[in-house]
């Protein structure tokens, strides 16, 4: 008993001494850099025990352990050391209860039916043990940005003091069916045997823990925290007996800082920090203010950059040409009409519908001799259809005609083909007017574009090493209209040649305000340049069809014939087909075959004297299915180009 305190006591002593070291050297740079911790969660636990007495005990053996789960709950400190390392001093209250068992088998005689046979009785050691854990150690970041925050490897030290320490032994008959165990003359299927505290319980025991740590943003400087961790005690449960626990936790958190940084306290990291050496066709310009509160530079920063030239072949987005109406109502949404001039023809085509009553009005307008037919529908769950579709008409022929388009080139057609409404997405679609082109269309789908851009990219690496928060750290460039931005600070640029000045300008920034910027310079004459005689890795036509139909449409012919006329000799044309989320699997299936042999018949047929080699490939991409466009696309295929 005496080691086991004196064990207590240098143990606490050593958290202490570490923890006191760990503020004087760290006191220069951070002020009450603290944060709290509450937890709570569950815990799978195992015990590994083998013993043959136990005191107050009935028929000791070997036990086989049945899995549970406990309940936990902690109250954690955290001091942060460096950017990468933090302290922390936990509490934890722990449920490690258990049932162990083992079974016990005879042969006894059975009166009816004159002959021995084996039973089985079973011994339960139903243990409750509850400790209060105190834990010393380290978290180690591993991704300061993981999903919303970082990610951290926690490992430490355990001292498990018993809190709660009881148990009950019983008897059980397990088989066959109908044995009965005796007892003081009566006949019983569950005996109790013995109970009451565990005795030479440890007093503290000892372990290891470690496990990763993942935080979630909740505001500035707060975080929702989740926890994976394996739990070692190397202890004996019970003194002289090989009776040992491990576990895996699992927790949800809560984490909030109890101190603010102080930013007077940091004035002393205003200084310029080195940049790491790029290509020698780069130079850095630093611009550095003075007094900077804290002072934050770029570290490295990594870059690619070259000029593309030649020829590229692209294919307009493809145009679901009908509106689509909310139920029982014959107003147009009024997402369709005001133009949104962000968009173009190369736009993602289920945002690029809103403005198709303006894109079929360019082509009437630039177009005298082409007309349109209009057809209307309704779902059978709309009251009043007759009246509603012919309003649904009215709506889209005053469109029109507001905007110059005589009447007499719009005429209603009385060939519908409506949606299956055994789904209700089939309802959903047939609340809609279908708005039919007619005659030639001047607007070309494919196109042969002059290439001239600059096409690269710069990853960012920004000098952390005295930010309290690296995640609140933020970069931005000066051509922010052409960059994705990553978790890692990554820009990618493809960028016309004919607007770049360069001059890349990059501004860092801290909790929202301008820290530093530098600039960075690079000369086209020392890019790399990449000719194309006809680039076409980003072709992609998209051919729609009607509802349960493999018939190409005009824009798609048009589509077809201009992607032929453009076509060189050592192309492969590869064909994949999609359907929507209705219908069978089996049909789908047939659906889509039809749709791409007739493309491929056409092209055939429109081809000569040029010999045309065919793919059929699988495409895994569609649209989203959740709205009639998206589906209205997916009943289509995909053509794309591959070079010999």
């Amino acid at each position: 008993m005496l080691l086991r305190v004196n064990l207590l006591k240098s143990y606490f002593t050593l958290c202490l001494l570490l923890f006191c070291v760990t503020l004087s050297n760290s006191a220069e740079i951070y002020k009450n850099n603290f944060s709290v911790g509450f937890n709570f969660g569950t815990l799978l636990n195992v015990h590994d025990a083998d013993f043959n007495s136990f005191e107050g005990m009935y028929n000791c053996g070997t036990y086989n352990d049945k899995l549970n789960f406990g309940f936990l709950a902690s109250l954690d400190f955290n001091y942060k050391i460096s950017t990468t390392f933090d302290l922390y001093l936990s509490t934890t209250y722990a449920d490690r209860s258990t049932t162990l068992s083992f079974d016990e088998m005879y042969r006894m005689y059975n009166t009816e039916t004159d002959k021995l046979q084996d039973v089985i009785s079973r011994y339960n050691l139903i243990s409750q043990i509850k400790n209060i854990e105190i834990g010393f150690g380290i978290n180690y970041l591993l991704e300061k940005d993981f999903i919303d925050g970082p990610l951290k490897l926690t490992a430490g030290t355990k001292l498990y003091i018993p809190y709660i320490s009881t148990f009950e032994q019983n008897k059980e008959a397990v088989s066959p069916d109908g044995y009965m165990l005796e007892y003081m003359g009566n006949s019983l299927l569950l005996v109790g045997l013995s109970a009451g505290d565990i005795p030479e319980r440890y007093n503290p025991g000892f372990g290891l823990v470690l496990g990763l740590k993942n935080y979630l943003k909740a505001g500035n400087f707060n975080h929702f925290t989740q926890s994976i961790q394996i739990d070692y005690c190397f202890s004996n449960i019970v003194k002289d007996l090989d009776w040992k626990h491990y576990s895996i936790n699992f927790m949800l958190g809560y984490e909030f800082d109890l101190f603010s940084r102080k930013e007077e306290q940091l004035q002393q990291f205003n200084q310029e920090y080195q940049k790491s050496p790029v290509k020698d066709s780069a130079t850095f310009i630093p611009v550095i203010e003075e007094n900077l509160k804290p002072k934050i530079g770029f570290d490295k920063i990594l870059h690619d950059f070259s000029i593309e030239k030649g020829n590229e072949l692209l294919c307009t987005s493809p145009k679901v040409t009908s509106v689509f109406f909310d139920k029982h109502s014959n107003e147009i949404p009024s997402s369709y009409l005001v133009k949104d001039n962000s968009l173009d023809s190369y736009s993602e085509p289920i945002s690029m519908h809103r403005n198709i009553l303006f894109d079929i009005l360019d082509i009437l307008s630039s177009n005298s001799k082409t007309s349109i037919d209009i057809i209307a529908y309704s779902s059978t769950d709309e009251a009043d259809t007759t009246t509603l579709k012919k309003k649904r008409l009215d709506a889209i022929t005053h469109f029109f005609e507001k905007n110059g388009i005589d009447n007499n080139r719009i005429s209603v057609s009385k060939k519908q083909i409506f949606s299956n409404e055994t789904y209700d997405t089939g309802k959903e679609e047939n609340r809609r007017v279908d708005i039919i082109i007619k005659g030639d269309i001047l607007t070309n789908f494919v196109s042969d574009f002059y290439l001239n851009n600059v096409k690269g990219y710069t990853k960012i690496i920004p000098d952390t090493g005295h930010i309290l928060f690296p995640s609140r750290i933020k970069v931005e460039d000066k051509y922010q209209q052409y960059r994705t931005s990553s978790k890692d600070m990554l820009f990618t640029y493809i960028i016309p040649s004919d607007i770049y000045d360069e001059y890349f300008t990059y501004e860092i920034k801290y909790l929202d305000d301008t820290k530093s910027d530098t600039t960075f310079s690079i000369k086209k004459e020392s890019m790399k340049v990449n000719m194309f005689d006809l680039r076409t890795d980003n072709f992609l036509a998209v051919l729609t069809f009607d509802y349960n139909s493999a018939e190409l449409s005009n824009i798609a012919k048009q589509t077809l014939r201009e992607l032929v006329r453009f076509l060189p000799e050592n192309m492969t044309i590869q064909i994949s087909g999609s359907t929507d989320s209705t219908g069978t699997e089996s049909r789908n299936a047939v659906l889509t075959k039809m749709r791409a042999s007739n493309a491929k018949r056409y092209m055939e047929s429109i081809s000569y004297p040029k010999i045309l080699k065919f793919e059929e490939t699988v495409d895994s991409s569609r649209f989203s299915n959740s709205s009639p466009v998206g589906r209205f696309l997916n009943r289509s295929i995909r053509i794309r180009l591959k070079k010999d």
